[in-house]
């Protein structure tokens, strides 16, 4: 057999692989695999020893872009999907202190113990975690927001930023974020994890632990909250019974207010 060039691919050993395992190696997959496993030499002529490295490669390969998915999923649109839940949550907030004669800035300094920051604290650092986590999951600079809101507009439209910068990061900077070092330099101190153990042990339950406290302080202080605001329209859901009946009544309420 003739020595192939690892950077175009040899025709043969993909249809080869085809016939005998039913796998498609398309003219993107193919060519990479092949120009980093394959190391031309003498005992290399063998069609099914090129055939072995390929497919073993190939593997890893895909085992990598499905972790990587799985990442990119798991976070970059858990936080918009959450965000967005968020965002509507502080309309919700606003229209209620309008309409209970409260100033706003009421509920903005609101908190749920004396040592716990107040909402607009936990709005900016709900945004930091999310778009702390994808920048450094997709090995990009952090942008930074000073954190200088102090009414509900301001907040507004720091969430708005916050979406706007998390939907121009693509699925392709995620590829090898599962085993990206992450490295975060604190005052007291260093924490280092891989991007895997960051995203589900680390950036997610800081997350959730503002998102969800901001939520608290806002029902704690009478705003008209329930389960359904705080889980928005969940992606991929689909209901049946007497909950599919509350959903469309609470999203038919909400189309209401806005008209």
């Amino acid at each position: 057999m003739k020595k192939c060039n690892a950077r175009s691919g040899c025709p043969r050993i993909p249809r080869q692989i085809n016939r005998d395992f039913g796998l498609t190696l398309d003219k993107d997959t193919f060519p990479p695999v092949l120009v980093v496993h394959y190391k031309p030499d003498p005992s290399d002529l063998c069609l099914l020893k090129i055939m072995k490295r390929v497919l073993y490669a190939y593997g890893e390969r895909q085992e990598i872009t499905v972790m990587s998915d799985t990442i990119y999923k798991s976070s970059k649109l858990v936080f918009q999907h959450n965000l967005k839940n968020l965002s509507a949550i502080l309309k919700q907030a606003s229209r209620d202190a309008r309409e209970r004669n409260i100033d706003p800035a009421v509920l903005l300094h609101a908190r749920l113990a004396p040592d716990m920051h107040p909402l607009v604290r936990q709005i900016q650092m709900a945004t930091d975690q999310a778009k702390g986590c994808c920048s450094r999951l997709a090995d990009v600079e952090i942008p930074v927001f000073p954190d200088e809101e102090s009414t509900v507009a301001e907040l507004e439209d720091r969430l708005k930023r916050t979406l706007s910068y998390l939907r121009g990061l693509k699925a392709s900077q995620f590829v090898g974020s599962g085993d990206r070092k992450i490295l975060m330099k604190l005052p007291v101190g260093t924490l280092s994890f891989n991007g895997l153990d960051y995203l589900n042990g680390f950036a997610l339950p800081n997350f959730y632990f503002h998102y969800t406290t901001a939520y608290n302080i806002l029902r704690h202080n009478g705003v008209g909250l329930g389960k359904m605001d705080f889980l928005g329209a969940v992606p991929g859901m689909e209901t049946t019974g007497k909950i599919a009946k509350m959903m469309a009544a609470k999203s038919k309420k909400k189309t209401r207010k806005k008209t």
